[in-house]
């Protein structure tokens, strides 16, 4: 392994965005970051999650700078989240991302920082560690298969470890040598495949310096207001809150819900809007 001041660092992000897209980050932020000391090779898909469209190869020269390049790998793509197209195109992307892997050669990579989904890049990237000699860090983004019961709420009665592909998450969570994660929880879920590797909890965040010189807003009256900031899909109980505003709405309390964000649930969430709903 080089000197910790220049080493290479691959970061694998299926689901990341570019700068020329309009969503911030963890993955881009860190490229950038790193590759102000280290050659950095951020590899993602061709294929854009959030609204459903394919990059080209000059995004990916765009994109490229200095130190950091960027890799597309191709997936077939996908109309909805939760569907069997979405699990065919995961399916090409992992034979991409294998066929890349078995070119690579011993000591390219120092470093592999990859993201948590997807399992089986994980296990890809778990099986060639010893080959080619490189310190793996994985980043938990979401907790497969645990999540799936946001859509198939059966599952929440099963004990996770019972639960189809937790033993492969298992098995990824420990050829990990440090775990990152998003939240406590999601952590301590990787940890009890890994115990004994360092861990740390590195929340989603924000750009604070932009956010401090943004100058506040005065209303310039007593009204509550709640912003939400996000997606709109089963993942999130936007409809209770729908609800819960408008029960204190009609019991003559001034309040008001900003909804920013969207998603499959749009339309049916709309049917909340009125004075003290926006969208």
């Amino acid at each position: 392994m080089r000197s910790s001041e220049n080493m290479n660092i691959t970061i694998v992000a299926p689901y990341c965005s570019l700068p020329s897209e309009p969503h911030f980050n963890r993955f881009w932020y860190l490229a950038e970051l790193l590759s102000q000391s280290h050659d950095v090779l951020l590899i993602t898909s061709n294929f854009k999650h959030y609204d459903k469209s394919f990059r080209r190869p000059e995004d990916a020269e765009s994109a490229s700078q200095g130190r950091l390049k960027v890799m597309l790998l191709e997936e077939s793509g996908y109309g909805k989240n939760v569907s069997l197209d979405r699990v065919k195109s995961h399916h090409v992307f992992v034979k991409h991302f294998e066929q890349w892997l078995n070119n690579c050669r011993p000591g390219e990579q120092d470093v592999v920082f990859s993201a948590y989904p997807l399992i089986a890049t994980n296990l890809l990237l778990g099986e060639h560690k010893a080959r080619l000699g490189y310190k793996l860090i994985i980043d938990v983004q979401d907790v497969w298969p645990e999540s799936f019961s946001s859509v198939m709420p059966f599952l929440k009665k099963i004990p996770h470890n019972l639960l189809p592909f937790s033993s492969r998450a298992n098995r990824a969570y420990r050829y990990a040598d440090a775990l990152v994660a998003v939240s406590q929880t999601y952590l301590d879920r990787a940890k009890e495949a890994n115990p004994n590797v360092p861990g740390e909890v590195v929340y989603i965040g924000a750009d604070f310096p932009k956010l401090d010189a943004a100058p506040a807003k005065d209303f310039g009256d007593d009204k509550t207001r709640f912003f939400y900031l996000g997606t709109l899909s089963y993942s999130y109980d936007v409809e209770t809150v729908c609800k819960g505003v408008r029960k204190l709405l009609d019991d003559g309390e001034n309040v008001e819900l900003h909804i920013m964000g969207g998603g499959p649930d749009l339309d049916r969430l709309k049917q909340y809007a009125c004075d003290g709903i926006k969208f």
